[in-house]
């Protein structure tokens, strides 16, 4: 009797073990995929040349856009400044259809700076727990700078 209920204490600790690795692993997935969207983009603006940075497009609403690549070559005008949702995919299959997606929230700021020659590159980027409905958020920032270094 005593080693059956030891057996069932030990039991339910690793069942309890296993769930917490899995929403732990589950978790990492969400916010590595949304951090990569993000360093994604970080990384374009860093690319964007100066003429553009310092006049950028203008869409048909009179917002200052820049155009990025989101996947498989297909691109995104981004307004700066302007919450923009991005569906990524998370899982897919051999043929490359996406069975889980995620849905991330990115604003992009780009601001010259002020007392260095250069620019200021901001990505905040979000994303909704599909089970918790938490929202996690996070930033990633960047300066492009005018001056040669070597």
């Amino acid at each position: 009797m005593i080693a059956m209920t030891i057996f069932v204490i030990l039991a339910g600790g690793i069942i309890s073990g296993v769930f917490t690795v899995r929403a732990d692993a589950e978790n990492n997935l969400y916010e590595s995929s949304a951090l990569n969207v993000a360093i994604s983009f970080l990384e374009q603006a860093k690319s964007i040349d100066y003429l553009t940075l310092e006049a950028p497009p203008v869409n048909g609403t009179g917002k200052e856009y820049h155009t990025f690549i989101i996947g498989f070559g297909e691109t995104l005008a981004v307004p700066l400044g302007d919450d923009v949702v991005i569906n990524v995919p998370i899982i897919s299959n051999a043929e490359g259809e996406s069975k889980k997606e995620l849905d991330v929230t990115v604003n992009i700021t780009v601001t010259e700076a002020t007392d260095l020659q250069g620019y200021w590159m901001e990505v905040g980027y979000s994303w909704r727990h599909p089970t918790s409905n938490r929202i996690y958020a996070g930033e990633v920032r960047g300066f492009r700078s005018e001056i040669s270094t070597y």
